[in-house]
């Protein structure tokens, strides 16, 4: 399924509200839909993947825990833009506010 679909939802009140957005366009439309700001770049997509093995502790038929070797795969997908403001919006999680003082996921409720 291409694109891109988020829920996201509010446990804050008595009873807990559910938003769906979806974005056609993937994690680039979702960028230019959290920028608030005119672009100066266009989206830039870094995308990756890799394998690997890890060593993790797992249980063995006795019950005891056993060194064992598991193979591990690696997808990144990140989408970036700048803008005219001086903080970039990208399809990463930011925690920091912004200059009005509010989340940068604020702004999903505020639009249609």
């Amino acid at each position: 399924m291409p694109g891109l679909r988020l829920e996201v939802t509010d446990a804050r009140g008595e009873v807990p509200t559910t938003e769906t957005f979806h974005h056609e366009g993937g994690i680039a439309e979702f960028v230019d839909f959290l920028a608030h700001d005119a672009p100066l770049t266009e989206v830039l997509r870094l995308r990756g993947h890799d394998s690997f093995v890890e060593t993790v502790p797992m249980l063995d038929e006795a019950g005891a825990m056993t060194a064992t070797d598991v193979e591990r795969d690696l997808d990144i997908d990140i989408a970036v833009r700048w803008g005219l403001a001086t903080t970039p919006s990208s399809g990463r999680s930011e925690h920091h506010r912004h200059a009005q003082g509010r989340h940068p996921c604020d702004r999903l409720r505020a639009r249609p």
